[in-house]
């Protein structure tokens, strides 16, 4: 019991509306398909009320090299009463069980939380709204080929992947790939994969990433690619030390909405210092 009105629970795909209600009041931008892959992959904590509402959430997004810590939500009425910090050490025991290290990432107010948890700052990405459709494509790097992507491009498109990404992530990239085919593209240069983007739909627009590549002028064109295969509002979370992208978006039209801090747990580093990700795919996978 989490208190005298509060019951434990362990999430599972019998409780998608009261997650899908809690996603929705917090404005986030989930649908289904995304709760239901993060309940496949990991392992889901809540507190129901008395008549079984949830009322809160926290779960585990895992990996073969570490986990994500993802959507730690409370309804307003529930708030500070020490639910978020209870799921927190939930998530962590889990995976301290797991033998798996932890990041995610924090809004500002946070990560003065996940601070006073063990956790320590190793990036930063700013969430940025706007449409694509429409804009000026900038030309095409010499040498580049960019062509949508196919199941047969997951296995080279993978292995990118983890040089930047720390781990395999195969299975959240296929299934990105088969909810939104449309905005998925793959480059190559020289025969070989140089970069890729993959979208989802979402509760309120679409979201590009992750956008991954060698360079930012190839990810621009990969980017403008997905943005008009979109054909509406999308946004995407861009790490900040990326300017350049950030200048085109900035020419487009793009408005910040928020910030993220990117925390791991411990002293490992999960991230290569190199990492060529230009977009992560979004807060709650990573």
């Amino acid at each position: 019991m989490a208190g005298p009105q509060l019951s434990q629970v362990a999430l599972d795909i019998r409780h998608m509306d009261g997650l899908l209600a809690l996603s929705a009041e917090a404005g986030w931008n989930q649908v289904a398909d995304d709760w239901a892959f993060m309940l496949a992959n990991g392992a889901g904590y809540g507190f129901a009320d008395a008549d079984g509402r949830l009322v809160a959430s926290g779960l585990t997004v895992e990996f073969p090299r570490y986990a994500w810590i993802s959507m730690i939500l409370v309804t307003p009425a529930w708030r500070r009463r020490g639910l978020a910090t209870r799921l927190m050490k939930l998530c962590a025991e889990r995976l301290a069980s797991v033998g798996l290290p932890a990041g995610l990432d924090a809004s500002p107010q946070g990560r003065e939380v996940y601070l006073k948890l063990g956790f320590r700052d190793c990036g930063s990405t700013t969430r940025l709204e706007g449409e694509l459709a429409g804009q000026s494509v900038p030309p095409m790097p010499y040498g580049l080929d960019v062509a949508p992507m196919t199941t047969s491009d997951i296995a080279e498109v993978a292995a990118l992947d983890a040089r930047s990404a720390g781990t395999d992530r195969t299975p959240l990239l296929a299934h990105l790939l088969a909810r939104m085919p449309q905005a998925a593209f793959v480059a190559h240069r020289g025969g070989c994969v140089s970069g890729f983007v993959l979208a989802r739909p979402g509760r309120q627009c679409a979201q590009i990433g992750p956008l991954v590549s060698s360079d930012e002028a190839t990810a621009i064109t990969l980017l403008a690619s997905a943005g008009a295969a979109v054909g509406g509002p999308l946004c995407l979370d861009l790490f900040d030390e990326r300017g350049s992208v950030r200048r085109y978006l900035d020419r487009c039209g793009f408005r910040p909405a928020t910030t993220f801090v990117r925390m791991v747990s411990g002293a490992r580093d999960l991230f290569p210092p190199d990492h060529h990700t230009m977009a992560m795919a979004g807060p709650e996978l990573s």
